[in-house]
C-alpha cells in the first residue's frame, strides 16, 4: 500500500499556520508570566509590610526606620537599612527582590527591588518633601497613616522610595540610597504597601 508524502506547498502551509499561532500565543504567554511575577511581587511587598508591623510591635511601637543610625543621630553613618532590619522576621533575602526586576545592587551591594517610605527629610507639612513622619518615631506620630505608602518599587535595594514630586538633589538621592518610585514595572503598573489603621492597631494593605 503506497503512502503519499506531503508536498512542499502543504509543508509551507503548515509552517505558516504554526508561525501565525505562535505569534498570537506568545504575547498571551508573556502576559500571563508577567502577571504571575506581579502577584509574586505583591506578595513580597505584603510580607515586607507585615514584617515592618512586627518590628514596631517588638520595639514599643517605634516604626521601622529607613536607616538605623547610632543613637538615632542621622549625622552618623548608618548601621543598617530597613531591609536588613526586617530579615529576622522574613528569613528570606529573596523577598526583597522582584522577579520582573531581578534586584539592583544597593546598600553594601545587597540586591533588591524595593524602597521604604521617604521619611525624615522634612517635618514641615508645607514642604513638598514632607512624607508624614519624622526620621525616627512611633506609630502614633505618623501623619495621616491611612494615606501612608510604606513600600514601593525602585531600581535597587535602597532606603527610600521617593515620590516624583520630591525635590531632593541628586546628591541626596545617592547619599541615602534613595530613588524615585518605578510606576511602570508591571505592565505599566506597580505594587505598593499602604499603612492602615484597624481596631487592633496598625496594619498594612
Amino acid at each position: 500500500m503506497s503512502r503519499k508524502a506531503f508536498t512542499l506547498i502543504e509543508l509551507l502551509v503548515v509552517i505558516t499556520v504554526i508561525t501565525v499561532l505562535a505569534a498570537l500565543l506568545f504575547p498571551v504567554f508573556s502576559t500571563a508570566r508577567e502577571k504571575g511575577r506581579q502577584m509574586t511581587c505583591l506578595n513580597n511587598i505584603r510580607q515586607l509590610g507585615m514584617a515592618s508591623v512586627m518590628y514596631a510591635q517588638d520595639w514599643d511601637d517605634w516604626y521601622l526606620p529607613a536607616c538605623l543610625h547610632p543613637d538615632m543621630d542621622a549625622t552618623k553613618p548608618a548601621i543598617a537599612l530597613w531591609f536588613q532590619l526586617v530579615q529576622p522576621y522574613l528569613k528570606n533575602w529573596d523577598l526583597i527582590k522582584c522577579l520582573s526586576h531581578g534586584g539592583g545592587a544597593g546598600y553594601k551591594g545587597i540586591a533588591g527591588s524595593y524602597g521604604y517610605i521617604c521619611s525624615g527629610t522634612s517635618d514641615d507639612p508645607n514642604d513638598p518633601n514632607f512624607s508624614g513622619l519624622p526620621r525616627f518615631g512611633t506609630l502614633a506620630q505618623i501623619h495621616n497613616p491611612t494615606q501612608m505608602i510604606l513600600f514601593a518599587e525602585i531600581p535597587l535595594a535602597g532606603c527610600r522610595a521617593c515620590p516624583e514630586y520630591h525635590t531632593h538633589t541628586p546628591l541626596l538621592h545617592m547619599h541615602f540610597w534613595a530613588r524615585p518610585v518605578e510606576h511602570t514595572r508591571h505592565m505599566q503598573g506597580a505594587n505598593y504597601a499602604f499603612l492602615t489603621v484597624t481596631p487592633n492597631g496598625f496594619a498594612t494593605r
